[in-house]
């Protein structure tokens, strides 16, 4: 009797487990389901509006940073972090808590292979300071062998909205005021949030584009507004390049903790006592435009609209088909040409 009571409860205990497991898997597979796999908008758009603050010294036509680049140093440190020093990490990035093993699907999901994307980091560590250094370079070519792009533009908000044609896995936006609405009216001034900050630029102003940057307003854009167009572009060749330290953007975005004294990188060093020294990054772009090299012939314009883009704009670059896969974000002026 005793022996068949033992083997009931066992069966009960076992069941019980395999209870639990099932239960857990299933949470597992429902933050996965909900979780966007290619979304990186949160960190990007967050990132973009600091440095617009952060450059304004130097002129904001100098700003250009990889969102994409700087994912991979962070996701090191997570794989080397515990606690809340790791949860505020991934929380950085994607703006809420995942298991790790689910953050980690997510880092693998965003790397690229592509000829036309170049990027490395290394680590030093000199005196317990960890430092890390992050490049990328892309290239991107525009042939205008096509007059069909995506657009949209927006009369209430001043501002113009161009998917140009993707070349390999890569795609670029741009985005600039409409002709005559480079100065915000005051009632704009008064709708913009950031309104201080306009007034501190006096050549390169915030773009009507760039202040209603968000998550929603990209998925918007991408999803809802952009549509197929026939245009006749101008645009120009040009390189950029820009270094950039990122720990007060990191320390005030999120990963406070993990540069304090309560960092808990244990996972990286037994005894736990690597701190974070310096984050930077170095960025190159290049865009080539196969347009100043053919000899295009003048013809009638059939109705079809010409843009010259000979002006200031904001430009993103990111995954063919995933346009919340953002790998770069900058700022072109035709100051600096």
């Amino acid at each position: 009797m005793n022996n068949l009571v033992k083997f009931y409860i066992s069966l009960l205990g076992i069941l019980f487990f395999a209870f639990l497991q099932i239960f857990a898997i299933a949470q597992e597979s429902k933050i996965q389901a909900s979780t966007p796999v290619y979304n990186n908008w949160y960190f990007s758009v967050k990132l973009y509006k600091k440095l617009l603050k952060q450059e304004s010294n130097k002129g904001i036509d100098k700003l250009i940073f990889s969102p994409y680049a700087l994912s991979f140093p962070i996701a090191y440190l997570a794989s080397g972090a515990e606690g809340n020093t790791q949860i505020s990490l991934i929380y950085t990035l994607l703006h809420r808590n995942l298991p790790y093993r689910l953050f980690e699907r997510f880092i693998n999901s965003q790397k690229i292979a592509s000829p036309k994307i170049k990027t490395d980091y290394k680590t030093t560590i000199s005196n317990d300071f960890l430092n890390i250094q992050n490049n990328i370079n892309i290239r991107y070519e525009i042939n205008f062998k096509e007059n069909q792009y995506r657009f949209y533009k927006s009369i209430l908000d001043k501002y113009t909205a161009i998917e140009l044609p993707c070349q390999d896995d890569i795609c670029m936006l741009i985005a600039f005021n409409n002709e005559k609405e480079n100065e915000p009216s005051p009632n704009m001034l008064e709708r913009i949030e950031n309104s201080t900050l306009l007034q501190r630029f006096s050549k390169n102003e915030v773009l009507n584009f760039e202040k209603k940057l968000s998550e929603d307003f990209l998925e918007e854009i991408f999803y809802k507004k952009l549509k197929n167009k026939k245009l006749k572009l101008d645009i120009h060749s040009f390189k950029a390049k820009n270094e950039l330290l990122f720990n007060n953007l990191l320390n005030s975005s999120g990963m406070s903790i993990a540069f304090s004294p309560a960092a808990d990188f244990s996972g990286l060093q037994q005894n736990n006592s690597i701190k974070i020294g310096n984050i930077n990054q170095i960025v190159e772009f290049s865009l080539t435009s196969q347009a100043e090299k053919l000899e295009q012939k003048k013809s009638a314009n059939n109705g079809i609209e010409e843009i010259n883009l000979n002006k200031d704009f904001f430009y993103m670059i990111y995954e063919k088909n995933f346009p919340n896969k953002i790998l770069l974000m900058g700022r072109y002026s035709s100051n600096n040409k």
